[in-house]
């Protein structure tokens, strides 16, 4: 009866540690995908949804009536959202769409609101744009302090601009942005590359879009018109230019109020998946050996279960 117990004990604590390490409605570690924040039902409810490269619907989170953030931004390790909007930024868990704390903006990006493009870089800091400024900064999660970054009037002939939908990090350093600019005889809507030293460039022309993230080897954009469309990181050039991008459709997600913003899992590079401290696994690793351990925790209960009625 010992032995039963020790093998079903097993089971159970190989099942505990699964259900730890990875909850039902988490992201597994690793995967590709696309998140964006909306709402179905223009506005009445605020929700995160993740999309597989191909514009599958993985996983819909439901968030609170105060969660209509303007963009947000995904942790390296894909299980942290940065809703912003004001002053006060939201940290939010990605499995559950809860507000875990919250950071308020010092410094030169204090009281500018209106966020509506956000990210994280590399080094960990967010870097947030604005429909109310022509300048982009970078800030401390930890401490709320920000940095001016980049102002797109310093771009050539342009004399005002704001941020309409995100950033991503290239694999160079170099920040991709999305803003609609203003060169006194047309506006329009366009991605720009932001060089480490503070220079920009503009590349070209492309829908409106108010979210956008890397997704594989793509730029993934939530567009204003309820499509997600996609540019090959690739096909992104690396000298100024003035041409409409090739965008190529990977889903209607619905209507034009429903993507508010977007961020993918490889916006900062390769996603960082958490070590866990006892086993030094990540989370998807995790799972599969939990699972492993559960069956053989319980195959061994059930072996000795077999094994005591041949002997009786």
């Amino acid at each position: 009866m010992k032995k039963i117990l020790v093998g079903a004990a097993i089971g159970a604590i190989a099942l505990a540690g699964v259900a730890a390490a990875a909850p039902a409605n988490a992201l597994a570690c690793g995967t590709s995908a696309l998140l964006v924040n909306g709402s179905p039902d223009n506005g009445a409810t605020n929700e995160l949804t993740w999309y597989s490269p191909t514009g599958t619907v993985l996983e819909t989170i439901p968030m609170g009536p105060d969660q209509g953030y303007g963009d947000i931004a995904l942790s390296k390790d894909a299980l942290t959202v940065y809703g912003v909007g004001g002053d006060v930024v939201d940290v939010v868990d990605a499995a559950t769409g809860t507000v875990k704390s919250t950071f308020t903006l010092t410094g030169p990006a204090a009281g500018v609101g209106g966020w509506d493009g956000a990210a994280i870089r590399p080094d960990g800091k967010l870097i947030i744009g604005s429909n109310q400024s022509t300048q982009v900064f970078t800030v401390d999660t930890a401490t709320g302090a920000s940095t001016l970054f980049f102002d797109y009037t310093d771009l050539p002939g342009i004399i005002d601009a704001y941020t309409t939908g995100d950033f991503a990090t290239m694999d160079n350093g170099d920040e991709i942005a999305l803003g609609s600019l203003d060169d006194d005889s047309t506006q329009y809507n366009a991605i720009i590359r932001i060089h480490p030293d503070g220079t920009g460039i503009i590349l070209g022309t492309v829908n409106e879009a108010w979210g956008a993230g890397r997704v594989d080897a793509d730029l993934q954009l939530a567009g204003q018109d309820g499509t997600i469309r996609k540019i090959a990181l690739a096909d992104l050039p690396t000298v100024a230019g003035s041409s409409a991008l090739t965008e190529t459709d990977v889903v209607n997600a619905g209507a034009a109020e429903s993507l508010w913003g977007a961020a993918g899992t490889k916006d900062a590079g390769t996603q960082e998946c958490v070590t866990l401290p006892d086993t030094g696994l990540n989370t998807g690793t995790a799972l599969t050996v939990g699972l492993i351990a559960a069956g053989l925790g319980l195959a061994g209960a059930a072996s000795i279960v077999i094994a005591r009625r041949k002997r009786a």
